[in-house]
């Protein structure tokens, strides 16, 4: 089930969301738990920890931004080897598949004078989402 939260925040004229991550918890009754979004004006984080509590907003003016910090940077690598051998003595025959795999995540920091003002947790690739917004802020 995909949410539409995207519909539901209020963005200005001109405002497009050029990137967003959305966290859920549980597998049959899914329920959002953490909304991030960059647009081409300003940073957006929507928690909502408690079904029976309204939703805690925090919006952040890119013009606001001094910098754009990664911080917790993680990287996770899994390997499969799958080999297979025929034959005996001297006419051995030996062959097999590799699949390898990279995942970086970290958290990334939206500072402003030094500070950090809003914090995405669990990024993928939060080098690219970090390039992303400081190509935005060039603008």
């Amino acid at each position: 089930m995909k949410d539409d939260i995207d519909k539901k925040i209020d963005l200005e004229p001109g405002e497009s969301i050029l990137w967003h991550n959305q966290v859920h918890t549980g597998l049959f009754h899914r329920r959002l738990l953490t909304y991030m979004a960059i647009t081409n004006r300003e940073i957006i984080l929507i928690n909502h920890p408690d079904a029976d509590q309204a939703p805690l907003y925090y919006r952040l003016s890119l013009s606001d931004v001094s910098d754009v910090v990664v911080i917790n940077y993680r990287n996770f690598g899994t390997g499969v080897y799958t080999g297979y051998g025929t034959g005996r003595y001297w006419n051995r025959s030996y062959g097999g598949y590799t699949v390898n795999s990279n995942v970086s995540i970290g958290d990334i920091a939206f500072m402003v004078h030094g500070q950090p003002r809003i914090i995405f947790i669990g990024i993928a690739d939060p080098d690219g989402v970090r390039n992303l917004a400081l190509s935005v802020m060039r603008r």
